[in-house]
């Protein structure tokens, strides 16, 4: 079921006037990544419902064309911290697509907590099937990873390995991956925020896919692991498990 707050906003939601439209439709977009931490003493489950609610009232704000929530949640949290890389220094993230007008609501989002913001160029290289309105949690469970490059390869390398390398190996031995979503770093825009070069979020249609199916074999494992190992640093890589929220498409 959609959030009630989507439900009312987009009655109607979507008539704007033709100047408006065409203003949207004509100015370049940007797009940010969010990394956000909760305070230490507030309740996860409330702390995301606040978050929720003020990224609901952000998708309808002006200068928004999409915004996406990933939230650890508690069918997230069921499945407890991965071993893929660190555990997060975070525990939301939240991806906005734009024109400069939206560079409000990114602002906005450290009314929650500490916000780590960065401009990124965002690659969508599996996409899943999707059957819900906007508002609806998707189904599943999704790793969200933020990234630091080897000292030894520059930010355009790293990249280009990541896109061209290691995509097509995550393809063929993560069968249960529904959804891979690319987020390149190109700018860090918040003073003292950690130096991540690639937020990454890989989608499970169930938790059962993301614990059975995240790879074909022992042997799949082992090569998408040594293929990590010539772009990442792994030790000084996060990772966890998260719940998606499309609440602006």
């Amino acid at each position: 079921m959609a959030h009630p707050k989507l439900r009312e906003r987009w009655t109607g939601a979507r008539s704007l006037p033709f100047r408006q439209a065409l203003r949207a439709m004509l100015a370049p977009m940007e797009r940010w990544a969010i990394l956000l931490l909760a305070p230490a003493e507030a309740d996860p489950d409330v702390w995301n419902r606040r978050l929720l609610d003020l990224a609901c009232d952000l998708a309808a704000a002006v200068g928004v064309e999409d915004l996406v929530a990933h939230l650890r949640d508690q069918e997230a949290r069921s499945l407890g911290e991965t071993t893929a890389a660190g555990p997060a220094s975070y525990q939301a993230f939240v991806e906005i697509g734009g024109d400069a007008r939206a560079r409000a609501a990114v602002s906005a989002l450290g009314e929650v907590g500490e916000a780590h913001v960065y401009r990124v160029e965002r690659r969508r290289v599996k996409a899943y099937p999707r059957m819900w309105p906007d508002g609806t949690r998707t189904p599943g469970v999704e790793m969200v990873s933020a990234m630091r490059r080897l000292p030894a390869l520059s930010r355009a390398e790293f990249d280009a390995h990541w896109r061209d390398r290691h995509v097509p190996l995550a393809r063929l031995h993560h069968p249960g991956m529904w959804e891979y979503r690319q987020n390149a770093v190109q700018e860090i825009l918040t003073p003292g925020s950690p130096d991540f070069d690639g937020i990454a979020v890989v989608g499970f249609p169930t938790a059962f896919d993301c614990q059975t199916r995240l790879y074909d074999s022992p042997e799949g494992e082992a090569l998408i692991f040594e293929d990590l190992a010539r772009f990442l640093d792994l030790g000084r890589s996060e990772a966890t498990f998260t719940g998606e929220y499309v609440l602006r498409s």
